[in-house]
């Protein structure tokens, strides 16, 4: 086994240089600015600030001038403000824009000669900080660490006055956790002798929340050239070209994180990235759909594990469901590839779960079964057909492997969704408005489903497993669970 990879990385840089050409924008911008880069960073970094800019302009980073005016004023009325307790990050699923507010005291006028240090810690991503009505510090899109960097502050102390004073900062994330991510003791105003703890309850108004093009948005910021590990195709130049003398029987593809924000385009590209490293073994026929005769070497893909907290909206915008669709898309429509699913096996503050050997598991039963050609179970429970009778949704699976089963859940999740406790739980039904309710779900029979909502007479289309971290647990008899998937009757 060759265990060529590196963590916290791109598709992108994984696939042929002449694979992206071929998939059109944004990928010949993102080569080209590669080759500008290993000609001249000076030209390369004049080209970033440029594509920064736009990229910047497509979000709400900042807010107007009538909006900062309105938030930052001394009578402001934030009583219907919600208090909040910082340092406290975001919930991991939200991205957008949060202002916070909260007075503090000063025992004595301070020289206005003299200079003011504000701590805030660390914020994830970037902020907007006022006292008083004027701007005492702040970090934007510029800086590509933003999302690391402690804020530490100057200004002068005429900014202050004896008594009430008035502290207003707007934070914005931009991917995955936000917010005051750094620790109590590191939020403080000192002036003089006199140090002001910020720590503990502020008031806080949510600005917008990032729809899911927005996110995507959000997710393809432009590289720094210098910091130059997003170049497209770098790591295919550097770890997988230079396999090319091995006799190669197949490749396992864990990766997806980092492209949960761009998964529509991850569609098209995964399949991109498997033909040219097909093309590098010279195994693989064109076009890449099953059902051809070929020699494609087998291509095993495990789907994104849950990550990040549970949730209790049935309609959640979730991209890490949207990427483990764009990884099952993929493995129903490129030959002689298939999917590990390991919604079962993640956890919510690790991205790294720790349970490996039941992926190692899954992944060798896919390849006994399809590679090896031995009769043994190897996939979950995979819809193929749904159908509507009578305001139920009836699914139908394949990989039923003895039957459908709903494991016990942990104490915890047992009341997720609805007190009845349904025997199956994960699915959710969304109306002929547009609005999702979960739904209770019945196993029917041995390969099928009924789910449904009292209140939804017409079901639009059904959800299972469709959250960052959902709660879950359909399996076969053979002890693998269930796809999840967002499907159309």
């Amino acid at each position: 086994m060759i265990n060529s990879s590196v963590g916290g990385t791109d598709a992108e840089l994984w696939a042929s240089t002449e694979s992206l050409v071929k998939l059109g924008q944004p990928y010949v911008r993102q080569v080209e600015q590669g080759k500008l880069i290993a000609r001249s960073l000076e030209e390369a970094l004049a080209a970033y600030k440029v594509d920064l800019e736009d990229w910047a302009k497509k979000l709400p980073l900042y807010p107007s001038k009538e909006m900062l005016a309105q938030y930052t004023a001394d009578d402001m009325d934030d009583s219907k403000w919600t208090p909040v307790e910082l340092p406290t990050p975001f919930h991991e699923a939200f991205d957008g824009s949060v202002w916070y507010r909260r007075d503090f005291e000063l025992k004595d006028q301070p020289d206005p000669k003299s200079q003011v240090k504000l701590s805030l810690g660390r914020i994830d991503d970037y902020d907007l900080a006022y006292i008083n009505g004027q701007k005492v510090g702040g970090i934007g899109h510029e800086n590509g660490s933003a999302w690391a960097t402690p804020r530490n502050y100057e200004f002068p102390a005429s900014v202050l006055r004896q008594g009430k004073n008035t502290m207003v900062v707007r934070v914005f994330d931009v991917w995955y956790g936000g917010g005051f991510v750094g620790i109590a003791n590191q939020m403080h105003l000192t002036v003089g002798d006199e140090k002001v703890s910020l720590a503990g309850t502020w008031k806080s108004l949510v600005e917008v929340e990032l729809d899911l093009d927005q996110r995507g948005i959000a997710a393809a910021r432009p590289e720094d050239p210098r910091h130059a590990m997003g170049v497209p195709a770098r790591l295919y130049n550097g770890m997988i070209h230079p396999l090319q003398p091995y006799a190669i029987a197949g490749a396992i593809w864990y990766q997806g994180e980092n492209n949960a924000g761009r998964f529509v385009e991850y569609r098209r590209l995964l399949p991109a990235m498997i033909e040219s490293w097909r093309e590098a073994w010279n195994q693989q026929t064109q076009p890449l759909i099953r059902g051809e005769a070929g020699r494609d070497f087998p291509f095993y893909i495990v789907q994104l594990a849950n990550y990040m907290g549970t949730t209790t909206d049935p309609g959640q915008i979730s991209v890490w469901a949207g990427l483990r669709d764009a990884q099952w898309e993929t493995a129903k429509n490129v030959k002689n590839s298939g999917l590990a699913v390991a919604i079962d096996i993640g956890e919510a503050n690790d991205i790294h779960p720790r349970n490996k050997l039941d992926v190692g598991k899954r992944l060798a039963a896919i390849a006994l079964n399809q590679t090896y050609g031995h009769n043994v179970p190897y996939a979950g429970p995979t819809p193929t057909k749904l159908t509507v009778s009578q305001g139920k949704v009836v699914i139908q699976y394949d990989h039923a492997n003895g039957g459908l089963m709903a494991k016990p859940l942990p104490a915890k999740d047992q009341d997720q969704q609805a007190d009845s406790l349904p025997p199956v739980k994960g699915f959710a039904i969304e109306d002929e408005a547009g609005k999702w309710h979960w739904a209770t779900a019945r196993i029917a029979s041995d390969n099928t489903v009924e789910v449904w909502n009292d209140e939804v007479k017409s079901p639009r289309t059904v959800r299972y497993g469709w959250a960052d971290n959902p709660v879950v647990n359909l399996y076969n008899q053979a002890g693998f669970p269930a796809v999840p998937f967002e499907l159309k009757p």
